[in-house]
């Protein structure tokens, strides 16, 4: 049994493979072309994944006003390793969940200092600069 076109039912060329649905008359072609535009009509606009959670924008903003005042103490103005200003913020235990915001497990570094703890694991965890994040203290 031959494959017919969907529109004018007529039976297909022997050319034509059978995943073919409509024949070369123009009125075929044109149907085609309208139920192509359809579809694409139907179609789901693209929702774009936001990079940042809801959850953790909230968390972010919590974050720059606590932030803000713990470089502002006067014990936090001078970095402990290297003596210079401070501008960076050293979560000891990771800033994973509630860590994050988690003021004790804070230490106030230069950016020198950070990058001194962060390329010494050993040292930072000797020196009490990182902490485990599974310890309970």
């Amino acid at each position: 049994m031959a494959k017919k076109c969907k529109n004018c039912k007529q039976p297909f060329a022997p050319k034509y493979t059978t995943l073919e649905k409509y024949c070369v008359e123009v009125d075929c072609q044109n149907s085609r072309v309208l139920e192509i535009s359809e579809k694409q009509k139907i179609k789901k606009e693209f929702v774009k994944i936001p990079q940042v959670s809801k959850k953790r924008q909230v968390q972010q903003l919590k974050y720059s006003v606590l932030r803000i005042e713990f470089l502002g103490k006067i014990e936090n103005k001078a970095c402990p390793i290297t003596g210079l200003e401070t501008t960076d913020i050293h979560h000891k235990k990771g800033r994973v969940g509630s860590l994050y915001l988690d003021t004790k497990f804070w230490v106030a570094l230069s950016r020198e200092g950070h990058k001194f703890v962060e390329e010494n694991p050993i040292w930072a965890k000797e020196n009490g600069y990182s902490l485990n994040r599974l310890s309970n203290d």
